[in-house]
C-alpha cells in the first residue's frame, strides 16, 4: 500500500512542473500565465515550456507570443499598489515582532486582493 501513495505522490509531483501547459495538435503546444509583473509571468510559462519539452528529451522552441497587462485597474495605478504592498511587506521585515507580522501579513494581504495584472501567452514546439 506505501507504495502506490509514494508513486501517486510522484505523479502529481511531475505534472505540477508544467501544470499550465496544454499540448497542441501538429506539435504546437500552448502556455498561459498570469503574474504580478511581465518578467515573472514570462520567466514562469517559459520554465514551464521548457520543462514539458525536457521531459520529452527535446528543447523548446518558441513559435508566438504576447506578454500584456490584463488587470482591473490602470496599469500604472496597478503597479504602484503593487510596490506600495511589498514596501509594507518589507518593512515588517525590519519592525520584527507582532508589529512586523501584522504589516508583512497586511502587505500580503493587499497584494492578493490587487491581483495578478500581467498575462504572458506563448505558442511552442518541443525540438
Amino acid at each position: 500500500m506505501k507504495y502506490w501513495i509514494v508513486f501517486f505522490i510522484l505523479i502529481l509531483g511531475a505534472c505540477a512542473h508544467h501544470k499550465d501547459v496544454r499540448p497542441g495538435t501538429e506539435g504546437v503546444h500552448w502556455v498561459s500565465v498570469k503574474g504580478d509583473d511581465p518578467d515573472a509571468a514570462a520567466e514562469n510559462a517559459l520554465s514551464q515550456a521548457r520543462h514539458f519539452c525536457e521531459e520529452q528529451d527535446l528543447r523548446m522552441g518558441v513559435v508566438e507570443e504576447k506578454n500584456e497587462y490584463k488587470g482591473d485597474m490602470d496599469e500604472k495605478e496597478y503597479n504602484q499598489a503593487k510596490r506600495t504592498s511589498k514596501a509594507i511587506q518589507s518593512a515588517g521585515v525590519l519592525l520584527g515582532g507582532e508589529a512586523g507580522r501584522m504589516a508583512r501579513q497586511g502587505g500580503h494581504v493587499a497584494s492578493q486582493s490587487i491581483g495578478q495584472g500581467y498575462r504572458y501567452s506563448m505558442k511552442f514546439k518541443c525540438l
